[in-house]
């Protein structure tokens, strides 16, 4: 579209003006503001020739430069893939895309159960990230290109499922061993512990206590574990204890005792949502613990209790 042209002084009805743009000819009258060229290049340079003329003639030809305005992205960007950074947290890849000006930007909306979460534009160099989102949520993002043109069609990606969340643990330290007790996830289908310094890592499934056997007495450890699902894996909670000494008491509640028999009978049956209150104590009186949802079938299990201490008979 070329902007209108001002008239000077005419001397007659019969002045118009003739422009060629790109070899294209186009005449506009006195009455007429401007004059439209189609099928030109978005951002693209061009010399207009234009010439006053009349019935006797035409004026030497001037040259105006002018340059076409960007046009709306044409087409919707294409999703790539993703990737996880954190359980609440991911970056969105989108495949190389032409936005035809000189502005470049995404604007990209979360939506969660198909309701509008939030919305952002990103520069073309920027990473496409979103923090704050829900672990084992369902996710779907809209990006479209934006220019100083106007802003572009939409593409969605599929839904993406966040990994599950970090993980609620407890450690129980014995002289020999650790108790790892966590707080179940339904969506979970495995849970990866590991533990230093030996570098040692187990994968445990249908259950929520585990124990780490064969450590060394009054030693320090790193314990790791952190949950996966089939969105991927959750944030590790890393814990740190110390073994105790050997000779020194350590005793186990009734709870404790009742899972390592139950654990016993059952095998690798699925003890599925017991989360054990684990309390161990030492000669010094030093004690951990972490509160519990208790396992139904534990109720019915009696449990020889060898931590009370017998009276004494006073007889």
């Amino acid at each position: 579209m070329l902007p209108p042209f001002l008239w000077g002084v005419v001397n007659s009805d019969e002045v118009h003006l003739k422009i060629n743009l790109n070899g294209d000819e186009r005449t506009m009258t006195v009455e007429e503001t401007e004059c439209e060229f189609l099928n030109l290049t978005p951002l693209t340079k061009y010399i207009a020739t234009c010439q006053i003329c009349n019935i006797y003639g035409c004026s030497d030809a001037k040259n105006i430069e002018l340059e076409t305005a960007a046009l709306p992205p044409q087409t919707s960007p294409e999703f790539d893939s993703f990737s996880h950074l954190k359980s609440n947290s991911l970056r969105l890849n989108i495949k190389p895309f032409s936005f035809h000006s000189k502005s470049k930007q995404f604007l990209v909306s979360s939506h969660r159960d198909d309701a509008l979460e939030s919305s952002k534009v990103y520069n073309e160099s920027e990473p496409l990230f979103f923090d704050h989102l829900e672990p084992s949520t369902n996710y779907t993002f809209k990006v479209r290109g934006v220019n100083e043109g106007g802003n572009g069609p939409l593409t969605e990606t599929p839904p993406i499922v966040m990994p599950p969340a970090k993980l609620c643990a407890r450690l129980v330290p014995l002289n020999s061993a650790i108790y790892v007790a966590w707080t179940p996830l339904p969506e979970a289908k495995e849970y990866h512990i590991s533990y230093k310094p030996s570098l040692k890592s187990f994968v445990v499934k249908n259950t929520n206590v585990y124990k780490i056997e064969n450590l060394k007495e009054n030693t320090d450890y790193e314990i790791e574990i952190f949950a996966v699902s089939n969105a991927g894996n959750g944030d590790a909670t890393i814990l740190h204890t110390t073994t105790t000494l050997s000779g020194h008491k350590s005793y186990k509640t009734k709870e404790v005792m009742a899972y390592e028999k139950l654990s016993a009978k059952m095998e690798n049956v699925a003890i599925a949502y017991y989360f054990c209150y684990l309390i161990a104590r030492n000669s010094f009186g030093n004690s951990t613990g972490a509160a519990v949802v208790p396992y139904n079938d534990l109720s019915n299990i009696e449990v020889d209790d060898k931590t009370k201490k017998k009276k004494k008979n006073t007889k």
